[in-house]
């Protein structure tokens, strides 16, 4: 799968969320284009390669759902502001449907994309960093305050 097939799928696919979301032609090829560079980058497609990559039939579904999470993602954070209000006895707001649902829709790629060996989400994204301690107290005087 090219990047022509890759943003071919995520037009069709996310047609839609697109409409909803307002952005022109111009916006949305470049998030399209984002959400792309991002899928190869976790595929592991070196960084001068990106823009030319092919992806194989072996590797199309982990591609696809690596497109679909972050191609949510990215809906996700723009319907992330909006607000439904209602006014009653006390006036108050929550999260629009719509990223309610979409959120629910990235979390499903996400474990998709994991069970597929790609995890994507803190957990697995971070599993190699490991907390530890740093002494940097060998500046500190042992004996009297005094001498500095």
């Amino acid at each position: 799968m090219n990047r022509v097939a890759a943003t071919g799928y995520l037009t069709a696919e996310y047609e839609a969320q697109a409409t909803d979301s307002q952005m022109d032609d111009t916006r949305l090829a470049a998030a399209y284009s984002a959400v792309i560079d991002s899928a190869l980058r976790k595929l592991g497609i070196a960084e001068a390669a990106i823009a030319t990559a092919d992806v194989g039939e072996e590797d199309s579904p982990a591609y696809m759902a690596l497109l679909d999470y972050y191609a949510l993602r990215r809906f996700a954070r723009l319907y992330a502001t909006r607000v439904n209000v209602s006014v009653g006895g006390a006036l108050s707001t929550n999260r629009a449907q719509a990223f309610d649902q979409t959120k629910k829709l990235a979390d499903e790629a996400a474990a998709l994309c994991a069970a597929l060996g790609y995890p994507v989400d803190a957990a697995g994204t971070n599993a190699e960093m490991s907390l530890g301690f740093l002494n940097l107290d060998f500046l500190e005087p042992e004996s009297e305050i005094s001498e500095f």
